[in-house]
């Protein structure tokens, strides 16, 4: 195992992802899969510009270092994919190695559905549990190394004014699974053992990267598309700012440029196009949106 093998941990940064550039400046080079684990960041940041708020102490911010040299610019979206994958698969095994010991009533216990919101959100139950922010560098036009910030909330059980936040600890509880203090996967406390999570999730973003390595594009987005939220399912839309594209480099898709006084529509989730826009089929064609460029109506 690489991922991870080399761990700095940090008590606070203003954001591990800004101390991963600041490693990967230095003349030293730094081992492929670093991990840069913090308990608390006072800068983090998600998708687009937006803040991450964790409570120090109760869940996982870091940062991985990883080698993309081998990945065409043109793919880089699918290291989001094998990041994404490989997180839900891994939070998945955590959850069934807890399963048999059942529910409170001595029924099997239904866990908590995972999915991956696009781009890269995790949901637990349909409320986001983590997020994903990746910093590509280039060499001139091409890749040469990735920063890969995640967010997970694990033991965390309050957020103020955040409806639609959850944690792995919420999702367990409210599936009636019980955390018996003192195993592998528990401290003393009853909440789950930080360092027995981030050693799961490192093997799972490490069995995918070697995936993406491989060259493996078709399988990882087909897996990506399994556990795409609202994938194949009619739903409605609002657009936002400037819409969605029009349909050059597409892969043959028709796309059609809307109306911009059609703020709302119904469609349903097509597929990614390899930049990692969202492909949505409406009456008007094949849509392609970037991030912020649009939102669900139906939920997540």
């Amino acid at each position: 195992m690489f991922v991870g093998k080399n761990l700095i941990t940090l008590k606070q940064v203003d954001s591990t992802n800004n101390y991963a550039k600041l490693l990967t400046a230095n003349s030293r080079p730094v081992p492929d899969g670093t991990v840069i684990l913090a308990d608390t960041q006072t800068g983090g940041r998600g998708q687009a510009g937006t803040s991450w708020v964790s409570e120090p102490g109760l869940n996982l911010t870091f940062s991985v270092l990883l080698e993309c040299g081998f990945l065409p610019p043109v793919r880089q979206f699918h290291l989001s994919m094998a990041v994404s994958l490989g997180i839900v698969e891994a939070l998945g095994r955590l959850m069934h190695r807890m399963a048999p010991a059942g529910g409170e009533d001595g029924n099997p216990t239904r866990l908590p559905a995972l999915a991956i919101k696009w781009p890269n959100d995790i949901l637990l139950d349909r409320k986001k549990m983590g997020g994903i922010l990746i910093e590509n560098l280039l060499a001139g036009s091409r890749m040469k190394s990735s920063i890969v910030g995640i967010g997970l909330n694990i033991n965390q059980e309050d957020f103020p004014g955040l409806p639609g936040a959850t944690s792995l600890k919420l999702g367990l509880s409210g599936s009636g699974l019980r955390l018996p203090p003192g195993d592998a996967l528990t401290g003393v406390s009853g909440n789950l053992h930080l360092p027995a999570v981030l050693d799961t999730v490192c093997h799972g973003i490490e069995a995918r990267f070697l995936q993406l390595k491989s060259g493996a594009y078709d399988s990882l987005k087909e897996d990506y598309l399994r556990y795409l939220s609202g994938f194949g399912r009619k739903q409605r839309f609002c657009r936002l700012a400037a819409g969605p594209e029009s349909g050059a480099g597409l892969s043959g898709h028709s796309v059609g440029i809307p109306h911009p006084r059609e703020d709302v529509f119904e469609g349903v989730i097509a597929g990614i196009t390899p930049e990692g826009k969202l492909l949505i089929s409406t009456s008007e064609g094949m849509l392609a949106f970037e991030k912020k460029q649009i939102r669900s109506l139906s939920g997540n």
